[in-house]
């Protein structure tokens, strides 16, 4: 079995080295756009479907865009929040006081809506975890912000920080799932997390380089799960699923 384990590792990085290398200033220009324009579709088909929150996406974007920051405090404070990432730490209270008052009108927009779907009922739950989790957080850090101030070192760590902002992303990506009809939601949340997910982390050539095979594979079952077994998509969405592929085989051809 271990012999075996060492054929399969030697051929997925022989299959990595045969690929064309990309410049990361090729996959800046040409590839991410075409990512960027996957995760579009993507989302495009989303919102086709009955009473899918439109606006919980851009809300969840603004957290994947904050990973350069959340990068950047452990490395100014690797333990407790000192004065060498006060600055971060004052950009980041300010993006969550604006993230808390969106979320707030959000889930009282969901609230209002009314539901008698358990899939739904689920969604709100997991949005409001999300707002419980950033209130706690921003208050937390206002209260950080005052003790580095007062020179007082403060008791908040910055992991903790990265750790607790992964767990609101991770609370809005489930709530806004959860809207998707039943029929769909396995293909769709598989994808999410196998592909989309994993992409908006991994913004680099190395990433994509290293998991071209798997992320065809996911791709290709996504587009094939919703379109030859008699799942009928919203109207609309053949075009975005044909799109997402042509898309991701421009990407390929970059590669080999």
């Amino acid at each position: 079995m271990r012999f075996l384990f060492v054929i399969l590792l030697v051929c997925h990085y022989g299959q990595a080295l045969a690929q064309r290398q990309v410049t990361p200033q090729a996959f800046s220009a040409h590839i991410r756009p075409l990512l960027n324009s996957i995760h579009n579709d993507f989302f495009h088909i989303l919102n086709q479907f009955p009473d899918f929150p439109k606006e919980l996406p851009p809300l969840i974007h603004q957290l994947y865009e904050q990973q350069e920051l959340k990068n950047q405090i452990p490395l100014e404070c690797p333990r407790q929040l000192t004065a060498q990432c006060k600055q971060e730490i004052s950009s980041l209270k300010n993006q969550l006081s604006q993230l808390t008052l969106s979320l707030q009108n959000i889930n009282s927009s969901l609230k209002a809506r009314g539901t008698v779907y358990l899939g739904s009922l689920i969604g709100v739950k997991h949005s409001m975890n999300a707002l419980n989790l950033l209130w706690s957080l921003k208050t937390e850090l206002d209260f950080a912000v005052f003790l580095i101030d007062a020179e007082i070192p403060s008791q908040l760590g910055s992991l903790e920080i990265v750790q607790r902002l992964d767990e609101v992303r991770t609370e809005l990506i489930l709530s806004m799932l959860e809207f998707i009809p039943e029929l769909y939601q396995p293909d769709f949340k598989t994808f999410y997390f196998e592909f989309i997910h994993l992409l908006r982390l991994n913004k680099n050539t190395e990433y994509l380089q290293l998991n071209l095979n798997r992320l065809d594979f996911n791709l290709n079952l996504f587009v094939q799960n919703l379109t030859k077994r008699n799942k009928k998509t919203p109207e609309g969405s053949n075009q975005y699923l044909q799109l997402m592929h042509m898309r991701w085989n421009g990407i390929q051809r970059f590669y080999k």
